[in-house]
């Protein structure tokens, strides 16, 4: 038989032995956040607190990065800008932060 640990329905192998790690919340409030998570979806606080950090990892994954969101932001402007754009003049800029 082999031994291991059962991680989401799948049996993980451990190298022979049983590991057992178990998660201690020592802080009140994410205690508290824990349990009214846990109480709302009605799951062990455990299971609250695993879909918690799944969600904000899988948010963060989901974040375009800044020079991405940038680009995105310069071809806008360019296509409002139209075929017949030119550049801005430093005193155009000024002009716009009110020097």
């Amino acid at each position: 038989m082999d031994v291991g640990v059962i991680v989401y329905g799948k049996l993980v192998p451990c190298g022979g032995y049983i590991r057992i790690m178990t998660l201690q919340i020592r802080d009140r409030r994410a205690r508290d956040l824990a349990e009214k998570l846990a109480a709302k979806r009605k799951i062990t606080m455990t299971d609250a607190v695993i879909q918690a950090l799944e969600g904000e990892l899988r948010r963060e994954n989901e974040i375009e990065p800044l020079a991405k969101r940038l680009r995105h932001i310069a071809d806008d402007l360019a296509a409002q800008a139209g075929p017949n754009r030119r550049p801005i003049t430093k005193d155009e800029i000024d002009e716009m932060w009110g020097h």
